[in-house]
């Protein structure tokens, strides 16, 4: 198909309409009006007119504006003397333009251009001496319409000139001997100029939403590609040499060719902010050194080779993302922001999304970003965007702006209808006397104003995406164009994020997420960073992330647009990837309701590093992401994995594809209301117990193979039940009015329900409800007494008491339970397909399987990886009703993914040879065999590296060899700034960093001794309620820098107790400066990872120690470190010492200072 289509682009900045005023000056009174600056002459006002007057300087008269753009300017000009009279127009010192009147005897009137760099440019001049009367009032009538600049004189057009596009203020000035009269200013809004794009032809085919999944060609289709960084220096002939095999897929970027090699169909590629905003700079009103700041470096020398790419994968069907935005300008945010002149509240803390969407230019920059990137890609049609990622793991949107808290109030006004009362009732606070006054108040610290503010967020976002969404469509309205964000699953329990998933999935096209399973033997190592959260989450978290995209996808397909898959082994980290693990990780996301998987990433790990063996690469995966191209993670036998999986989905996309999709009995029930109520969130690695109490429900059900997934309460609400047949609440406190309701009905219509005791007992706004109608038939009640590890056995018993008939059943060989098993089911008319996973990563197993019932008299089995036919036990390809009563032998290999179908008909065999029970045992125990060969050298080398991280441990708490006897601890009271406790987060009081119970309440005050050491710990409580100090890092409101801490003696060694939050970056955090008598300084500087850490987790530092170590209820092991500086001058007395922070992102903590004498 071959469209041609013309696209109109939508003005982005919103300006008053056409020939609104944007200001008028009749020069009434006597002085100039507040939007005027002068400086140089005299400027007087009288008898409505303005009289500019040079004296020692060249006068001139600005408006205070800067964002004026498409105007008309007029204003009558009378001339009492010979000087030059000065029109500036655009004026956004130092860019501008400059018309100048020159004096009769000249004639001349001349254009010129001021560039940034402060160069002026003529553009063109005209004589004006024979076409008007110079003596008599000039009527200037000027218009400045996108790059076009017109001005005509008493009504003949004097020029049109194009330029740059024009914004910016006015100007009014003279030379010497000015004298000038100014009547009737009028500056008036214009239409901006429509601009026309090339004709776009749309001569690419891109796969279509039908049955909750992708068709191609009429066809399901699972749509597999990869991350793609697009990075040309890291591909190149060095790929085909030592460590790497020799290939023809490393030798350039991707392409249509190499896509086709590896089995992919799709590609997901990254859109560079600068580049593609270049020619919006004008627009955005942007300079170039500004847009680089806020816009990230442009790399001008990379543009041809990114068109170079674009052209070599034109026409696969593109997954367009925009996270390089964040990606580009995310160190150092806030200094970029002060660097290029804008106020510091434009930041919005929220991972990928830099800026506050409310203010004009974080909307503008946002949405010119969206459609200049799809321009891009598009290229007028050469190239095939097919799904707009706007937004990439947004952790939490929550914009607490003036603006945005001015939009809640609104808001309110309009849920309330204008009732002040009502809303007093729902927040149960009567404090407050007008929607207004809620714009001065903190929503997000709690109380009945937080539910509204929550709402008022997620409706909101939705307004956000679909802007963007209107953006795009201004450049790229073909049909079969689809949008998403890629959500942060930790976002998914933060209290604070004001996404909610499914009222966004109500504009989305597509729920886009992310995830994997762990492969090999996976511990999540001390010091973790988000991508390791991620990665390796644990394999039951991670299977209840992805049933919980599909509740909130709906009937729209969910697709993971960055899919992890990695083998680690232990605290050895990264090992070679299996060739299986690709074909298990995608087979698996099929079964949990997925239908695509971009997996990442396509690079070596952002440069071209200088591998000479295995092990060098082996390094690079201590630090580095996921990287496809590194040859000793990822063996180039283990990418054919791709190619494997795509072959294996093709034959059965009919069968696997379509929704609904996976059989889903049991669905653990999300509640947005409770997650909003969970502790303020301060770690990406932070537990919550509602977040817990689902990951365990959904675990009891799923180690014992019943067919388990997620509903949300909206879900249920909205859409109903569905087919799930039970529904498990995990105590969730919280819940919306409509919930218990909707319970109810399900358990009045059969269904099954199993409540934790104190579910649902209040409403989103704090305010108890009554939820005692959820007991009696089929509905069951979990005591709140239970400890954790004691629940998922009551649930079982309780899931039967109510009924429940599990539709399969499998029994382990050796009579050893594998809760690691998971088992999942896609039944159709005419065939179940089942997905078998063991994912333990030590042990290989067989056992026999009891399929759900079948209607057939007789039926065929058959390994639908090999396409080989099982056969029944009287040795015939056909299997009866009884036979398949007594079950189905199964080989259960570690961590791969085992396909079995039970169908009505034959399938399409390779062979005719069937597999016997003996042959399925003796498959397992080569499997079993194989296993052990490649974890032993893992294992020797596993024991050889623990010998040393216990050692590093014993010695990370190890006592200084202080002489206690000389240790003096140092009185640093009147230094103290906070509490070791804290009641409300973000109130700017209180204690430890203003978290709220995320704080030290914990640590020991009085005389206690850390790491041989003793010192004096304040107790607040008789300190005005302060402890120790804290300065700012990430948190901007605490002070740069401590008060001078005397000490009055001299120093042979000095022991600081300290640690930070936010810590975990290596670099300088902070600096202890000790000042001598003689005014001479010493400094010590505070490094992360080497004098100090963050204070959650006890990692150990190479130059410091562990101390005060306990753990917080929520299980998070907390405590601080202590490190020593040894004075090169110790004969000289120490006056005093401060501390001062490096303003990093660590927020440096000192709790106590010791000297020895």
């Amino acid at each position: 198909m071959t469209q041609f289509l013309r696209i109109v682009i939508v003005t982005l900045i919103a300006l008053p309409l056409a020939g609104a005023s944007l200001f008028q000056d009749r020069f009434n009174g006597n002085a100039l009006g507040a939007r005027w600056t002068s400086e140089g002459g005299s400027f007087t006002v009288a008898d409505h007119a303005l009289t500019i007057r040079s004296e020692k300087s060249n006068p001139i008269i600005r408006m205070l504006t800067n964002d004026w753009k498409n105007y008309r300017v007029t204003f009558t000009l009378t001339r009492r003397g010979y000087s030059q009279f000065d029109v500036y127009v655009g004026m956004r010192y130092p860019v501008y333009l400059k018309l100048t009147l020159e004096p009769p005897h000249q004639g001349k009137l001349r254009l010129a251009a001021n560039r940034v760099t402060g160069k002026s440019e003529p553009l063109t001049n005209v004589d004006y001496a024979k076409r008007i009367d110079a003596a008599a009032p000039l009527r200037f009538d000027i218009s400045a319409i996108g790059d076009t600049l017109s001005c005509s004189v008493n009504g003949i057009e004097m020029f049109m000139v194009k330029d740059q596009p024009i914004s910016g203020g006015i100007a009014l000035g003279g030379g010497w001997n000015s004298d000038f009269e100014i009547r009737d200013l009028s500056v008036e809004q214009l239409a901006a100029p429509a601009k026309t794009e090339p004709s776009v032809a749309d001569k690419w085919k891109r796969p279509v939403i039908k049955n909750g999944t992708f068709y191609q060609n009429g066809r399901p289709v699972f749509m597999l590609g990869v991350n793609d960084t697009c990075n040309f220096w890291e591909f190149n002939a060095v790929n085909t040499k030592p460590p790497f095999e020799s290939n023809d897929i490393f030798t350039d970027m991707m392409s249509r060719e190499i896509s086709a090699k590896l089995g992919f169909n799709t590609d997901h590629v990254p859109t560079y902010a600068r580049h593609v905003a270049n020619d919006s700079l004008d627009e955005l009103q942007l300079t170039p050194a500004q847009a680089d700041q806020l816009l990230g470096s442009p790399y001008r020398d990379h543009w041809n080779e990114r068109a170079r790419f674009r052209s070599r994968i034109a026409g696969l069907p593109l997954v367009v993302d925009y996270s390089f935005l964040h990606l580009f300008t995310m160190d150092n945010l806030s200094k970029r922001i002060a660097s290029a002149g804008q106020p510091a509240d434009m930041r919005h803390d929220g991972g990928f999304m830099p800026y506050v969407p409310e203010t004009e230019l974080g909307r503008n920059i946002y949405n010119t970003y969206f459609r200049d990137g799809a321009r891009w890609w598009l290229d007028h049609g050469n190239s095939n965007p097919w799904v707009y990622e706007l937004f990439n793991e947004v952790q939490w949107y929550h914009s607490k702006h003036t603006a945005n808290k001015q939009l809640f109030a609104e808001w309110l006004r309009k849920k309330y209808s204008g009732d002040v009362s009502a809303m007093q009732r729902a927040w149960n606070d009567t404090s407050i006397r007008s929607f207004s006054d809620v714009e001065a108040l903190s929503p997000w610290s709690g109380g009945g104003m937080k539910a509204d503010w929550m709402q008022f967020l997620g409706d909101r976002f939705v307004e956000i995406f679909n802007e963007g969404k209107a953006a795009i469509r201004s450049v790229d309205p073909r049909s079969d164009v689809y949008f998403d964000i890629e959500i942060a699953v930790a976002s998914l329990w933060y209290e604070q994020n004001g996404i909610d998933y499914h009222k966004l999935m109500k504009s989305a096209d597509i729920f886009g997420t992310e995830g994997g399973m762990p492969f090999g033997t996976f511990v999540r190592p001390k010091q973790v960073g988000y991508l390791d959260e991620v990665m390796n989450a644990k394999p039951v978290e991670v299977m209840f992330y992805y049933d919980l995209a599909r509740a909130f996808a709906g009937d729209k397909p969910v697709m993971n647009q960055e899919s992890y898959v990695r083998r680690t082994h232990g605290e050895l980290g990264v090992v070679p990837t299996q060739r299986a693990d690709f074909s298990t990780l995608l087979w698996f996301e099929v079964f949990h309701n997925y239908s695509g998987s971009q997996v990442y990433c396509w690079w070596k790990g952002g440069r071209d590093f200088g591998w000479k063996t295995a092990e060098d690469a082996r390094a690079t995966t201590k630090k580095n992401p996921p990287a496809l191209l590194n040859p000793y993670a990822y063996p180039l036998e283990s990418l054919k994995g791709f190619k494997d999986f795509s072959a294996e989905i093709d034959r059965l996309a009919e069968i696997a594809l379509p929704y609904p999709r996976t059989v889903q009995d049991i669905g653990i029930l999300y509640s947005i209301p409770s997650v909003w109520r969970q502790p303020h969130s301060v770690s990406h690695t932070q537990k919550f117990d509602y977040q817990q109490n689902c990951f365990n429900w959904y675990s009891a059900f799923n180690s014992r193979q019943l067919p388990v997934g997620v509903i949300t309460e909206q879900e249920l609400v909205e859409r109903g039940p569905g087919r799930f047949k039970v529904i498990a609440v995990p105590y969730a406190a919280y819940s919306f009015p409509e919930t218990a309701a909707a319970l109810r009905a399900f358990a009045d219509n059969g269904g099954l329900v199993i409540i934790g005791e104190g579910s649902l007992r209040f409403d989103p706004y704090g305010k108890g409800q009554n939820s005692s109608g959820l007991s009696g038939r089929n509905i069951a009640v979990i005591s709140d007494k239970l400890s954790r590890q004691d629940q998922p056995q009551e649930l079982i018993k309780r899931l039967q008491e109510l009924g429940y008939r599990r539709p399969w059943r499998m029994k382990i060989d050796d009579g050893e339970a594998l809760p690691e098993l998971e088992i999942q089911a896609i039944r159709r008319e005419n065939i179940d397909l089942y997905f078998f996973c063991n994912w333990n990563g030590r042990r290989a197993a067989s056992g026999i399987f009891y399929p759900a019932g079948r209607k057939d008299s007789t039926v065929y089995v058959t390994d639908m990886v090999k396409m080989i036919p099982v056969s029944s036990p009287s040795g015939k390809l056909a299997w009866s009703t009884a036979e398949i009563a007594d079950g189905i032998p199964v080989a259960l290999p570690s961590q791969e993914r085992v396909l079995l179908a039970v169908s009505s008909e034959k399938q399409h065999y390779t062979t005719d040879t069937a597999l016997t029970a003996g042959a399925i045992r003796e498959r397992a125990a080569l499997s079993a065999q194989a296993l052990a060969e490649r974890l032993a050298p893992l294992d020797r080398e596993l024991e050889a590296m623990q010998d040393s991280v216990e050692k590093a441990a014993r010695d990370a708490r190890a006592p200084y060899p202080a002489d206690t006897a000389k240790c003096v601890p140092l009185d640093i009271a009147k230094a103290v700034n906070m509490g070791f406790r804290d009641e409300t987060s973000g109130d700017k009081k209180g204690g430890w960093t203003d978290q709220g119970s995320m704080d030290f309440r914990e640590f020991p005050v009085g005389r206690q001794v850390f790491a041989g050491v003793p010192f004096q710990i304040i107790d607040a409580e008789k300190n005005e309620e302060k402890s120790c100090i804290v300065l700012s890092g990430a948190i901007k409101y605490f002070s740069a820098e401590s008060p001078e801490i005397p000490v009055g003696s001299g120093v042979r060694n000095m022991y600081v107790l300290h640690a930070a939050a936010w810590g975990g970056q290596s670099g300088k955090q902070f600096e202890y400066v000790i000042t001598y008598a003689d005014g001479s300084v010493a400094r010590f500087p505070i490094n992360g990872a080497a004098e100090c850490a963050d204070w959650v987790g006890n990692n150990p530092v190479s130059n410091g120690r562990i101390v005060a170590e306990t753990t917080k209820p929520n299980g998070m092991k907390i405590g601080a470190y202590v490190t020593c500086w040894s004075n090169t001058a110790p004969d000289k007395k120490v006056t005093s010492v401060k501390v001062v922070s490096a303003q990093a992102e660590a927020v440096p903590i000192v709790i106590g200072i010791t000297v020895e004498r």
